[in-house]
């Protein structure tokens, strides 16, 4: 089975390693002691949930739910050629944060898009990094540094997509806004509502935009009203805002570029 599913053990357990060659006396009767194959750099859980899963053993299979833990398990399967084999118990796993995805930290976020990435696993992975573009304000290359385990090259060029996702949605809704609530010196605003609730002075508030989460700097948009109160600045169900807020993720292919 293992050698079926990675041509990493295919070949290691073939005929030209001492690995296989042990295998191989062991089969032919010149050993009846079972083969041990050394792995000294990987985690012996996160093997033996491979294995298991693998060998179709789902009654040893534990609930995968942290995302260093996947991580692990997506570092594993990239070294070792096991990723069509883990393909949906993968999908799984990384479907486990689908419903707290809003909720779930930085560097959580940053794990699972790596996982999903080394994974290849497009819908996940856009999916997280979309989270990483709305609703966080930390640099990425502050990530990089965090896992050691990963493909450098891979996390870099993640880390300069989203980046550049980040400030090309910034760019792109502040020159919407700015003709629309200035004429020349003048500021054509005299409050902001936020879901209905709050006023504020609004020149003082558009400051703080710039260091806003894209999430808080579109929510502050769409409830801009303009001075003579006709419309808002950039009101949810106008075209641009739908459109804008459809926008974010990362496609896999893009930040696989080079890598395949």
């Amino acid at each position: 089975i293992l050698k079926r599913a990675s041509r990493v053990f295919g070949a290691m357990l073939g005929p030209r390693f001492k690995e296989g060659q042990r295998l191989l006396d062991r089969n032919g009767g010149a050993s009846s002691e079972p083969v041990k194959i050394n792995l000294p750099d990987e985690d012996p859980e996160i093997m033996e949930l491979i294995l298991n899963i693998l060998h179709h053993q789902n009654s040893r299979v534990c609930q995968m739910a942290a995302a260093d833990s996947i991580l692990e398990v997506a570092v594993v399967a990239d070294k070792y050629d096991l990723v069509d084999a883990l393909k949906y118990a993968s999908q799984t796993m990384l479907h486990y944060h689908e419903p707290s995805i809003e909720h779930l930290t930085v560097g959580d976020l940053w794990r699972l898009g790596l996982a999903a990435g080394l994974l290849n696993e497009g819908k996940a992975f856009e999916k997280v990094t979309r989270m990483l573009v709305w609703n966080h304000t930390v640099p990425y290359i502050q990530l990089v540094d965090a896992e050691d385990v990963v493909d450098i090259e891979f996390a870099l060029r993640m880390c300069y997509l989203l980046e550049k996702e980040r400030q090309d949605l910034k760019t792109s809704l502040l020159q919407h806004l700015l003709p629309i609530i200035s004429t020349g010196n003048q500021l054509r605003l005299v409050e902001i509502k936020v879901d209905s609730a709050e006023h504020f002075d609004a020149w003082p508030e558009l400051m703080k935009l710039f260091g806003a989460s894209l999430n808080e700097m579109t929510r502050f948009a769409e409830g801009l009203v303009l001075a003579d109160r006709s419309r808002r600045a950039a009101g949810p169900n106008s075209d641009f805002m739908r459109h804008f807020r459809s926008r974010g993720g990362i496609r896999l292919e893009d930040a696989r570029k080079g890598r395949d």
